[in-house]
């Protein structure tokens, strides 16, 4: 396999990331919303926009209304948002778990469309508890397979596929084999797309990734995860819901991969606040 070409600056910029954030993240808990900025690279000729949020950050999932991840920032109040987990794009109805302050407000189980699907039938013990979910945990946040986390857990966010360490396609039924013996790949994994993940770091910290137009492969995303130095990693739904958003200098919310168009409505989404808010 050809290793994805990185550029000069995505190598230089992910050494400075760390150096960036304690002074960036500073000022946003003195009560500066827009003291914490994105930093945009380029990997394979697809930009990336990359946050990271230290240890003890308040992220909190958020779920119901079907709106953009603009509106989502506009609506909570909070620093920065990115989109979540999978939905039937026709209804918006669930097909990633999420959980919020301790009640399932998301159930996949719930969705017909999913439930009754003949080509997914054999696969839904996969797609309903081994596809990778983002949580917090008593020891910070954490990525696991959604049936192997606790249910005291408050807050969690499935969506997948993990990235790292390996890219886990087949064992979350994101590539399925038919019995004609071709593949059913719901994601695209091998082609270039727009794509979203988060990833944690060995210091317990969380780098929020999307990449706009011409996009990345699946193990091109892994790779750039990497030199981002997560060691663990999940995708997020890709596509046109692949969005960041966050609060700019200007008071104006922003977000990439193009904050000149309007972008998709989403389900969920990954939210930060500020210390007292929310």
């Amino acid at each position: 396999m050809k290793t994805p070409r990185l550029t000069t600056r995505m190598a230089l910029m992910a050494l400075l990331l760390g150096l960036m954030l304690g002074g960036a993240w500073q000022g946003a808990a003195r009560g500066n919303p827009w003291s914490h900025q994105p930093v945009r690279m380029n990997v394979n000729d697809a930009p990336l926009w990359v946050m990271v949020w230290p240890r003890g950050s308040r992220v909190f999932p958020a779920t119901g209304a079907w709106r953009s991840v603009p509106e989502w920032l506009r609506e909570t109040g909070a620093v920065a948002a990115i989109n979540g987990g999978f939905f039937n794009h026709s209804d918006g109805e669930p097909v990633s778990y999420v959980r919020q302050d301790g009640r399932l407000v998301d159930d996949p189980k719930g969705n017909r469309a999913l439930m009754t699907n003949p080509e997914l039938r054999s696969a839904l013990p996969l797609i309903l508890n081994a596809r990778a979910a983002w949580f917090v945990g008593s020891e910070g946040w954490g990525i696991a397979p959604w049936g192997t986390i606790s249910p005291d857990v408050q807050d969690a966010l499935q969506a997948g596929p993990v990235l790292l360490p390996e890219p886990s396609l087949e064992k979350e039924a994101f590539r399925l084999r038919r019995r004609d013996g071709t593949w059913r790949d719901g994601i695209q994994s091998a082609r270039r797309a727009r794509r979203s993940a988060i990833g944690l770091r060995a210091d317990g910290s969380m780098v929020w990734v999307v990449a706009g137009g011409p996009g990345l492969d699946i193990r091109q995303l892994a790779h750039a995860m990497k030199q981002l130095s997560c060691v663990q990693a999940m995708a997020l739904d890709g596509g046109s819901s692949s969005t960041l958003a966050w609060r700019g200098p200007d008071e104006r919310i922003h977000w990439g991969p193009d904050d000149t168009k309007a972008t998709a409505r989403v389900r969920s989404v990954l939210l930060v606040f500020l210390p007292g808010v929310r």
